[in-house]
């Protein structure tokens, strides 16, 4: 295995806490996070999701690596420092808790897998 090229240590990392509520439907944390657009194909269908009367605070860290990296690279990264990629419920929360985050930057989950192929020219919402 090659070395590594990004030292996890050298992003710039932000720590959010929130509170997951798990009997939100998808929809339901899509319009709380009150987004200008969403694409069609983020549904319930494409990210299979469950719901369950369960709360938990969780930590998300945001990284910041200051330059080109890819996923596979991303999920080392995490995995060195004993964290792992948010998933589509965690980074709703996430919009629907701290709105403004999702301006600051460019937010990526790689937790969650799409079921199909999504259009990134198809949106809903204000953004249409």
């Amino acid at each position: 295995m090659a070395a590594s090229l990004i030292d996890v240590s050298s992003a710039k990392m932000e720590k959010v806490v929130v509170e997951v509520d798990f009997n939100l439907t998808l929809p339901e944390l899509i319009s709380a996070g009150r987004y200008d657009r969403v694409r069609s194909g983020v549904n319930e269908k494409n990210f299979p999701w469950s719901t369950r009367n369960q709360r938990s605070v969780i930590e998300i860290l945001i990284l910041d690596f200051r330059c080109a990296i890819g996923s596979t690279e991303v999920i080392t990264q995490l995995a060195s420092i004993d964290y792992r990629p948010a998933n589509l419920r965690y980074l709703l929360t996430l919009g629907a808790v701290h709105p403004k985050q999702q301006s600051k930057s460019l937010i990526v989950g790689l937790g969650s897998v799409c079921q199909t192929q999504l259009d990134p020219n198809e949106y809903r919402g204000h953004g249409e």
